[in-house]
Formats: structure tokens, sequence, C-alpha cells
């Protein structure tokens, strides 16, 4: 899929999710708070569509690296920044692009992975989506 078709379908569901949620919500409160749901979805759908438009265009601001799972043949390992530090995991994560074994260590673990037994990765990163559109 091209980044138009995927700024397409991300337009897409954005629009389909708001309208029915706003036509649930028209059917089911007093038009007083259906009218804060309304201002307070545009704010949600234009963040929304700004930070898939970045994470599709490759421009979404670095954050810290949460964890990175690796899939062997068989089983999965999960590499946690408790365990390793940004920079570690970072080093690991590039190892994992570039198509090399993973070799790394710190002052309580050691970790060797072969390249030929990785069947592929996965990494999770810090974000402010939490923050952003939830109310505590």
């Amino acid at each position: 899929m091209n980044k138009k078709d995927m700024l397409n379908l991300l337009d897409h569901l954005i629009t389909q999710s708001r309208y029915w949620h706003l036509e649930f919500a028209k059917k089911n409160i007093i038009q007083s708070e259906y009218e804060k749901i309304e201002s307070y979805r545009d704010k949600f759908d234009r963040d929304l569509l700004k930070k898939g438009e970045d994470i599709i265009n490759g421009i979404e601001t670095e954050s810290n690296i949460e964890n990175i799972t690796i899939f062997l043949k068989g089983y999965k390992i999960l590499l946690t920044k408790n365990d390793y530090t940004t920079h570690q995991l970072r080093q690991i994560l590039e190892s994992l692009k570039a198509g090399h074994s993973v070799d790394d260590q710190n002052s309580s673990k050691k970790i060797y992975i072969n390249k030929d037994n990785i069947v592929g990765f996965d990494v999770t990163y810090e974000s402010e989506y939490k923050n952003k559109f939830h109310k505590e």
C-alpha cells in the first residue's frame, strides 16, 4: 500500500468513526452535551489525523523505545527498558534493521542472537497518545 492509499484509508477511518460516534451521541444525549462532544471530536480528529500523517510520512518525532519483541523460530524474546538502557535498545534495533546478529551486554545481562534465527521484530515506542486522548 503506498502513502496516498494509507492517507486515504486513514481519512476514511476517521470520517466514519466520527460519523457513527456523533450519530450515537445525537440519538442518546441532550443537545448541549452533543455540542460539547462535537467540539471535542473536532479537536480529537485533527490531532489524530496529524499524528497518522506524521507516522505515514515518516516524520513522527522520535521517542524512546519501550520494548523490542524479537520473534525467533518457535518463540519470542521481549527486551524492555527495565533491562536495557535506551541507548542499548537503539543499538539492538539498528542491528535488527541492518539484518545483523544481536550482541549486547550490560552489567547483569548478555544477549546474543544469531541473525539466522531471527524471524522478525516489533518495536514499541513511548507515546503521548495516552496523555492526549485519554481522560483520567
